[in-house]
């Protein structure tokens, strides 16, 4: 499946736009459930609920959604799983927020959670947010009858790609090549990590849930590697040629940090190319996977548009 395909298919996705509103909406909905209001918005709970509901394409959870649907899985319990994506994400965005990381005093339009509350209420959020993560999986695994065999599995998923050889690996990287010059900088390896780890890992839960075989799940896994790279060229580049009202968040960071990123150690011409590359590879693994994954297809034709046409309408993930 090469891109031209993927592209015809966005271009027939006004359903897939008002699907993918539905599931946020689903999503939301059950975030809204496991982290309800409270009387004292800065206390502990009410730190947790600022963090879920401040917004956000909820993309890892829909990707494992998505890859559970193409694998075959029927409807039911891949909601709560699919969730938990959604709270390792919090966890690397209050983190990465805070003042020894990216210093960001907003994140989707709203303050972020340390400049209300503080750099040590953050830190502890976060913090919290990975061990709930975990503590909920071991919970929905006794409730869903999940098989030890499988559970082990998805385990080794979640903590690989959180961890020291997923996101929190990556976050390392990032911030000790920051400031450093030449094009020695492992930045792909760095984006892998930070992003396509994560991403990758959702769309191997949703894989494994439906009982996909190894072959199928290598090409889920590449699908999701393949998307990870391209979605953080994607991010580079719009920080570069987006604003605070389409984004978010302040932009032009990267370059302020001298962060190593595709476009400012090659240029956003090879950048680009980059891109639409990582986007073909990613469109082969789906093709492996069958024609059973349109949604998959589709955020491919998304990301695509978000980097090369600078994909201001659609605002920020992060």
């Amino acid at each position: 499946m090469r891109k031209g395909r993927v592209v015809k298919r966005a271009n027939e996705g006004r359903a897939f736009e008002e699907s993918l509103g539905e599931e946020r909406e689903r999503l939301d909905r059950l975030i809204g459930d496991l982290f309800p209001e409270t009387p004292a918005p800065g206390d502990r709970e009410g730190r947790k609920r600022y963090s879920m509901t401040a917004g956000g394409k909820r993309l890892r959870p829909i990707l494992c959604l998505f890859s559970y649907r193409a694998a075959g899985g029927e409807e039911g319990s891949i909601y709560p799983f699919a969730l938990l994506w959604e709270v390792l994400h919090a966890f690397s965005l209050v983190h990465d927020d805070l003042p020894i990381m990216d210093d960001d005093a907003y994140r989707r339009g709203k303050p972020t959670l340390h400049t209300l509350y503080g750099e040590k209420a953050a830190l502890l959020t976060g913090i919290e947010f990975l061990c709930w993560a975990f503590e909920r999986f071991l919970e929905l695994v006794g409730e869903y009858g999940v098989s030890h065999q499988q559970a082990r599995r998805l385990l080794e998923i979640l903590a690989e790609s959180a961890g020291f050889q997923g996101m929190v690996a990556g976050q390392m990287m990032d911030l000790f090549w920051e400031g450093k010059a030449g094009q020695d900088i492992p930045v792909e390896k760095i984006h892998e990590l930070k992003t396509a780890r994560m991403m990758q890992g959702a769309v191997a839960t949703g894989a494994v849930m439906a009982g996909a075989g190894e072959r199928e799940l290598d090409a889920f896994r590449e699908y999701g590697l393949h998307l990870g790279l391209a979605y953080q060229i994607a991010d580079d580049l719009l920080d570069r040629r987006s604003d605070f009202r389409s984004m978010g968040k302040r932009t032009g960071r990267d370059e302020e940090l001298r962060k190593a990123t595709f476009p400012s150690l090659y240029g956003e011409a090879v950048s680009e190319r980059r891109l639409k590359e990582e986007i073909d590879l990613a469109a082969d693994a789906v093709g492996r996977v069958g024609e059973a994954a349109p949604g998959l297809s589709a955020i491919l034709a998304y990301t695509l548009n978000r980097g090369i046409r600078g994909g201001a309408s659609e605002g920020a993930d992060n």
